[in-house]
C-alpha cells in the first residue's frame, strides 16, 4: 500500500489539473532551479549529539549549465559573427578534392586551436592565412573563432573592407573612432579578414589604423588572427614595420596559399 500511495503521489506531480504531462527545460529539478534532499546533520537532542536527515535546498546543476550557455551567447553576439558564420567549423570544411596546401592550411588550424590554451601567452599567439581567394582561408579562421567562443574565449571578428569604411564614414565622430580601435586592440582575440584586399593600394590612413591595432598586440602579446589575399611579403612591402610584426607574431602559424584555381574552396565539387 506504501509503494502504492508513493507512485500516485509522484504521479499527480507529473500531470496538469487538464490531464497532460508538463514539458520541463529541466526534468531534473521541473524549472524550479533546485529541489530539497535529505542529508544528514548533527543536531543536539536533550543533551546528547545525534545524527538527524533535514531537507535542504540544492541547486540544480541546470542553474550553472544555464549561466554557462548565456554567457556563450553573449559572446557569439558581440564577437559580430553572424549566424551564417556560425555554422562555420572545422567539421563542415569539406577536405574532398582540394589541393595540399588547403589541407596544410586545415591542419595548422586546427593545431592552433588545440594549442592555444598554451601559446596564448606567447609572443607567437598569432595565425594568418595568406595568398589564394577562395581558398577556405575565412572559413577555417572563423572554426577557430567559433571553437574558442565555445569555451568563453572573447574574440572579435573585424572584416578589414567593413572597419575601414565604417571609420572613413564617422571620421568627424572622434571618440566612435577612437572606441572602435581600443576594442579592436584590447578583445582577447582578433579577427582581421581579408587585410588591405586587393586590387585597391592601401592608404596612408589604412596603414595608419592597422599599425595602431596590430602594434599593440604585438607589444601586449595579444593573439590575433588574420586572413589576406597578400604574402606577408607585400605586407611587408606595403609597410615594413606593420608586415614584420605580423610575421613575427604568426611565425610559428602562417600558411602561404599559391597556385591556380585548384585551390579555389569555392569551386570544389557540390560547391
Amino acid at each position: 500500500m506504501r509503494e502504492k500511495a508513493q507512485k500516485y503521489r509522484e504521479s499527480q506531480k507529473s500531470t496538469l489539473v487538464d490531464g497532460t504531462t508538463p514539458q520541463y527545460k529541466c526534468n531534473e529539478c521541473r524549472d524550479e532551479d533546485g529541489y530539497f534532499v535529505k542529508r544528514p546533520v548533527k543536531q543536539t537532542v536533550k543533551g546528547e549529539l545525534v545524527e538527524v536527515m533535514m531537507d535542504h535546498w540544492h541547486i540544480c546543476d541546470c542553474v550553472a549549465k544555464r549561466k554557462n550557455q548565456e554567457q556563450t551567447d553573449a559572446l557569439f553576439q558581440s564577437s559580430k559573427i553572424t549566424w551564417a558564420f556560425q555554422k562555420r567549423t572545422f567539421d563542415s570544411f569539406d577536405l574532398s578534392y582540394l589541393a595540399d596546401p588547403v589541407r596544410a592550411a586545415y591542419r595548422k588550424a586546427r593545431t592552433y586551436h588545440s594549442r592555444f590554451a598554451d601559446i596564448r601567452t606567447t609572443p607567437n599567439n598569432g595565425i594568418c592565412l595568406l595568398g589564394k581567394p577562395g581558398s577556405g582561408k575565412t572559413h577555417l579562421l572563423t572554426a577557430i573563432s567559433n571553437a574558442l567562443l565555445s569555451e568563453g574565449v572573447e574574440v572579435l571578428y573585424a572584416p578589414f573592407v567593413q572597419c575601414i569604411e565604417e571609420m572613413k564614414n564617422d571620421m568627424h565622430k572622434e571618440e566612435i573612432n577612437k572606441a572602435r580601435i581600443e576594442k579592436m586592440q584590447k578583445v582577447e582575440v582578433l579577427f582581421i579578414d581579408d587585410l588591405f584586399k586587393p586590387p585597391n593600394t592601401p592608404s596612408a590612413y589604412e596603414i595608419r589604423k592597422m599599425y595602431e591595432v596590430i602594434n599593440y598586440r604585438y607589444m601586449e602579446q595579444m593573439p590575433i588572427m588574420i586572413s589576406s589575399e597578400r604574402k606577408i611579403s607585400e605586407l611587408v612591402d606595403i609597410d615594413e614595420a606593420l608586415g614584420s610584426r605580423i610575421n613575427e607574431m604568426c611565425r610559428d602559424f602562417r600558411v602561404e596559399l599559391d597556385g591556380g584555381r585548384e585551390l579555389n574552396y569555392r569551386m570544389r565539387e557540390g560547391a
